[in-house]
């Protein structure tokens, strides 16, 4: 079992180093450290400053609020267990995300679904916009998430632009270790965000719900996807 488990560590190595994902591992500290060349929220208030995106685009994020869709659930490549979310179901959860000058940001989600958030902190680094929030975690059927932070990585232009509608450049991680030896970054769905107007003050959020590959499944079904 020791050649098994040095050998899954190796391989584990050399497969990582070769990933690409918009979340990928950060420095020691991540991207909120001082040692990181990431501008923090509010204009002019970031450690480094040699970014393509420039201030406008914190301006434009610093004291504002998104709506937001998460999708959470298996794709492609993951390295979430095999059985998790393995029937095809999947967890969509809508959010309002205050992204406040200081470089802290706080949310909110929709009823129906009894999953704490503790606020987190937002970043610009290049030309993504990265933040992640503390949550208490859920589960619901095989589609769950650990207590502990939940990353975001998405493209800051649609973002500046006022909408992220194109969930392929948008992306919901988490940290786990593999064997209580390496730290990896595991996909967990992707997200979808929209700019909520000033005059709206009070945004209602939508219930989160379950849903299925190609469409709502019942929530009180429980076939076994497995057989």
């Amino acid at each position: 079992w020791v050649v098994a488990l040095l050998t899954a560590w190796t391989m584990g190595q050399v497969l990582g180093k070769g990933a690409k994902n918009i979340m990928q591992r950060q420095p020691e500290g991540g991207i909120f450290s001082s040692n990181n060349p990431a501008v923090l929220g509010g204009v002019g208030s970031g450690v480094g400053g040699e970014l393509s995106s420039g201030n406008a685009a914190l301006s434009t994020l610093a004291g504002s609020r998104r709506r937001l869709v998460l999708d959470i659930g298996r794709e492609k490549n993951t390295w979430m267990p095999p059985q998790w979310a393995a029937s095809g179901r999947r967890m969509e959860i809508h959010m309002l995300a205050s992204f406040q000058e200081d470089g802290k940001v706080s949310a909110r989600i929709g009823p129906y679904l009894d999953m704490g958030i503790h606020g987190g902190e937002w970043a610009v680094e290049g030309d993504t916009l990265k933040f992640w929030l503390e949550i208490d975690g859920f589960e619901r059927f095989d589609v769950s998430l650990p207590e502990g932070k939940l990353y975001f990585a998405c493209n800051l232009w649609g973002v500046v632009l006022g909408n992220i509608s194109n969930r392929k450049n948008s992306r919901l991680t988490i940290r786990a270790r593999r064997f209580l030896l390496r730290e990896e970054t595991r996909t967990v769905g992707t997200f979808s965000m929209s700019e909520v107007p000033d005059d709206d003050t009070e945004p209602t959020l939508a219930p989160s719900r379950t849903t299925f590959r190609g469409g709502p499944v019942d929530e009180f079904d429980i076939t076994d996807y497995d057989q």
